[in-house]
């Protein structure tokens, strides 16, 4: 639809319920990176009701039939080859209450724009493709360094002594523990910038959301992280402890919760698998 067919300052949501209610005939365009988004079967739902003879149908760009689950597989599919999709032409055709083409004008029509939609559709699998590996590749990456990452922050978290302990040594421990911890978590921050930059439109909103909350954790971690080596007040140390240990969960809870959003756009044994050898466990894709 362009920007064109709703008018500046118009409350597009009505504009488009009122377009749905004249509407005859539906075509949802599904991709492996949309499949799961809640958006598309609302979407769905709302054609649904609006079309009284319910004509919605799913297109699949770079998926199967066995793919569909939940609500839309009540919907007959259509796969975007040739032969399917002058299926899903001859559909529409037939929907049309009036002005509706012959058979051989329809055929002939279909004959002259197939191979420039099948030239598009191919650019679109193609790209589609690209997005998936590059999203196997960030989410490869995220649970590669899971472990690494807990493990560094493990010490400065576990050593309770450090919160009444004055020590010169121990206060060195916490130093050189410290600067390894805020050199791990700079890494960290380079890398998830490099790889959300190397495919900046592929992520879904879901995704760049958590993305983002996950930086913003790491800065936490990164100022508790600071104060704990370097206490305003010494006699705050066990307070400081307390921020880390906090700022240290949430850093692990919004990579988690990242690396879920992420694995929604992958196969779930692509997924698992990745997961399961970074010692996430089964378990965690129980809400998959």
């Amino acid at each position: 639809m362009s920007e064109e067919d709703i008018e500046k300052g118009a409350r597009w949501g009505l504009e488009l319920d009122e377009m749905l209610e004249s509407a005859n005939f539906g075509i949802l365009c599904l991709t492996p990176e949309n499949l799961k988004s809640l958006y598309i079967h609302f979407e769905a739902g709302a054609l649904s009701k609006s079309i009284n003879e319910s004509r919605v149908c799913p297109y699949l760009l770079g998926l199967e039939e066995d793919a569909i689950t939940g609500p839309l597989t009540k919907f007959q599919s259509t796969k975007s080859d040739r032969q399917d999709t002058f299926r899903l032409i001859k559909a529409i055709n037939g929907a049309i209450p009036s002005d509706s083409l012959s058979y051989m004008q329809l055929n002939s029509a279909f004959e002259k724009w197939w191979p420039e939609l099948e030239l598009s559709l191919s650019e679109l699998r193609q790209c589609s493709l690209e997005c998936e590996e590059e999203n196997r590749e960030f989410l490869k990456f995220l649970c590669g360094s899971r472990k690494q990452f807990i493990q560094m922050a493990a010490p400065l978290a576990s050593a309770k002594r450090w919160a009444e302990s004055y020590d010169s040594q121990v206060l060195m421990e916490i130093s050189s523990l410290g600067a390894n911890l805020l050199e791990g978590i700079a890494h960290e921050e380079d890398n998830l910038r490099i790889h959300s930059s190397m495919i900046r439109g592929a992520f879904s909103p879901v995704v760049e959301s958590r993305k983002d909350e996950y930086l913003y954790s790491l800065r936490r971690l990164k100022i508790a992280t600071r104060n704990l080596m370097i206490p305003p007040n010494p006699n705050d140390r066990r307070e400081e402890l307390g921020q880390f240990e906090i700022a240290r969960g949430d850093a692990i809870t919004d990579r988690d919760l990242l690396i879920k959003a992420l694995s929604k756009s992958l196969s779930s044994e692509d997924a698992q698998n990745l997961c399961e050898d970074a010692g996430l466990g089964i378990k965690f894709f129980a809400g998959l």
